[in-house]
């Protein structure tokens, strides 16, 4: 039969117990320290990375705007190109053709008549006639039937409106000498500024 015996005394034990708990304590504190320092640390990296992105995105928009400010000059032009194109739009929306007029009066005077002077005004009136025509004409065949022929071939022209004859004398050989006043219809019109300026304008 044997028997321990603690040859400690009381205190001494006790003294052994708290400095076990202290360093436990100790190291505790130490592990929560070394987990702010690292939590602490990464932060640190996640802000860092974070105004590396801003400084970038920063040089980005200064790239940017250094951009825009150079094509500023090219946006004052494009304006003024398109304030430039509206402008000869409403200028030249009521174009009309001189030449497809002078066309047309050649293909309806009549082989045994001919113009001998003629007047031409585009001004609009106001009932969507773009002008007026006006000349001498002598026709063969006296009154009837050259004046009369004459007349009715001036009134197969889809863009003659309202054929006004004048005066008009004979002389010895029976040739009419007369006058006559032509109203020019819309048909006139080009249109060709309708949708803005021809790509060749520009």
């Amino acid at each position: 039969m044997s028997a321990r015996v603690n040859l400690l005394p009381r205190d001494g034990r006790e003294r052994t117990g708290a400095g076990g708990g202290r360093v436990l304590a100790l190291l505790l504190v130490l592990v929560v320290i070394a987990g702010l320092a690292l939590a602490t640390f990464w932060q640190r990296g996640v802000l860092q990375d974070a105004e590396d992105e801003l400084a970038d995105a920063r040089a980005e928009l200064s790239a940017a705007q250094a951009e825009v400010a150079a094509l500023s000059e090219f946006e004052d032009l494009r304006q003024l190109l398109e304030e430039t194109d509206n402008l000869l739009v409403g200028a030249m929306a009521d174009e009309v053709t001189l030449a497809g007029l002078l066309q047309d009066i050649a293909l309806v005077t009549p082989p045994q008549g001919a113009f001998t002077s003629m007047s031409i005004n585009f001004t609009e009136d106001g009932a969507g006639n773009v002008g007026t025509f006006s000349g001498n004409a002598e026709a063969l065949a006296s009154h009837a039937p050259g004046v009369e022929r004459f007349l009715l071939q001036l009134e197969r022209s889809a863009g003659f409106r309202n054929v006004y004859p004048g005066s008009s004398t004979i002389d010895e050989d029976d040739i009419a000498t007369f006058s006559v006043t032509v109203q020019l219809g819309p048909e006139y019109r080009t249109d060709r500024y309708s949708d803005g300026l021809p790509e060749g304008i520009r």
